[in-house]
């Protein structure tokens, strides 16, 4: 070699799949222990308020259990004894008892879980180089390491409580996997290939995805802020509100689940504000809220609100038009962080509309709050709070479109040379 030449390095030795799989099983085992970490806190915390009764295996299974509903993994529930609401048996109840399932998704967790995989799957597309489908597949690799221990963890998940009549409560099985794997294997899948470049096609997807991303996560925050604008206004109830979440341990365990359920609340804000309703009800009489009115029915909204029953739709306030800044905000935003050539820009757009109303849709589905009683003949019958999934799917994907093919032509010089 030539005195004084720079020394020859060899290339990078590409990592095999072997190495790639070891290292995404690790990083879907670290977010699985985050995400743990944060339910078994609640847990804990819970526990502590109440007195710490039962002993420990109470908050390590009321942990495991939380951890669970952040995938929507349905809850068993059995009486020992029927169930009577104003002396007249529900439904679903039957002689020596009643079963019941309730599916309902702590979004807060939800989204802390889902950050966790996303960074783990990211991680493991980085490590894997090559193609965005090359790194979307080893991103997707974290979900057997993430799925599989939290579904045999579920197996030991039983509560009993004789002395209030309560058989069991078990997590749903089957659910147990099928839910945190799909999570996981999407969550990871996206995050291996948000690691790759903007480049052709497979860069515009991406592309479209994060102005999408972007302006789901505008939505869910702007409709927050919207609430508590709502709450500003409605000084009484809030403040009725407030009194009781500071009154003692009831209260303080009502205002750490409604800080979990904050983002179901923010889906059901930003259906309406786009147009959509949302439901509460069952067997047959279910109450809506949408943009500019209500209708309350015979039942489960009659009881909250008896002074609108039949009264057919009752229009709201005239301010509540302003809601309509919620999804224009942040479909607007969303279309303007997007890069390029005007023309790319629009395409992009276009993708992330598409890309605002899955995500949106898959939230609304997630935010229900279900309660299932078998019936007759096998079918179910249900009780149902939240929004209307395909409404607010199809109204999502409109303002979407819109809204971000405006915020992609709106002029910007730095964007355009980006």
């Amino acid at each position: 070699m030539r005195v004084g030449a720079p020394p020859v390095r060899p290339e990078a030795r590409r990592p095999g799949a072997a190495e790639i799989l070891r290292f995404a099983w690790l990083r879907g085992l670290l977010a699985l222990a985050g995400a743990a970490a944060i339910a078994f806190a609640i847990a804990a915390a819970e526990w502590l308020a109440l007195g710490r009764p039962f002993g420990l295996r109470l908050p390590v299974k009321l942990g495991w259990l939380y951890l669970l509903s952040f995938h929507r993994v349905g809850i068993g529930l059995t009486l020992s004894r029927p169930l009577a609401v104003g002396g007249v048996a529900a439904p679903g109840s039957a002689p020596g008892g009643s079963v019941y399932k309730l599916h309902v998704a702590f979004l807060l967790g939800t989204a802390l879980a889902g950050w966790l995989l996303w960074r783990a799957g990211r991680a493991a597309g980085a490590r894997a180089e090559g193609s965005a489908w090359r790194r979307a597949a080893s991103g997707a690799a974290v979900a057997p390491a993430y799925a599989v221990p939290l579904f045999l963890g579920s197996l030991a998940v039983v509560l009993r409580f004789p002395g209030a009549f309560v058989s069991s409560v078990k997590p749903v099985t089957w659910e147990a996997l099928a839910f945190p794997g799909v999570f996981a294997l999407t969550i990871g899948g996206a995050g291996g290939w948000s690691s790759a470049g903007e480049e052709g096609t497979e860069g515009a997807v991406s592309a479209g995805f994060r102005a999408g991303w972007r302006m789901f996560v505008a939505a869910i925050v702007l409709a927050f802020v919207g609430f508590l604008a709502l709450a500003g206004v409605e000084a009484d109830a809030s403040g009725a509100y407030v009194r009781f979440v500071s009154s003692g341990r009831t209260g303080a365990l009502v205002a750490v689940h409604h800080g979990l359920l904050a983002p179901n609340q923010s889906v059901g804000i930003l259906a309406a504000a786009m147009g959509s309703c949302d439901e509460l009800g069952g067997y047959g009489s279910r109450s809506a809220l949408c943009f500019r009115s209500a209708v309350v029915t015979p039942g489960w909204g009659s009881l909250l609100l008896p002074h609108l029953e039949g009264r057919g739709p009752v229009d709201l306030p005239p301010w509540y038009v302003f809601f309509l800044l919620v999804p224009a905000g942040a479909t607007i935003g969303g279309g303007r962080s997007l890069r390029g050539p005007r023309r790319a820009r629009v395409g992009r757009s276009v993708l992330a509309g598409v890309w605002f109303a899955v995500l949106t849709g898959i939230a609304a589905w997630a935010s229900r709050v279900v309660v299932t009683a078998p019936a007759g003949g096998g079918a179910g019958v249900e009780l149902v709070f939240g929004p209307q999934i395909a409404r607010t799917a199809l109204a999502a994907l409109a303002w979407g479109i819109v809204g971000g093919a405006v915020g992609a032509l709106l002029p910007s010089r730095r964007r355009e040379n980006a």
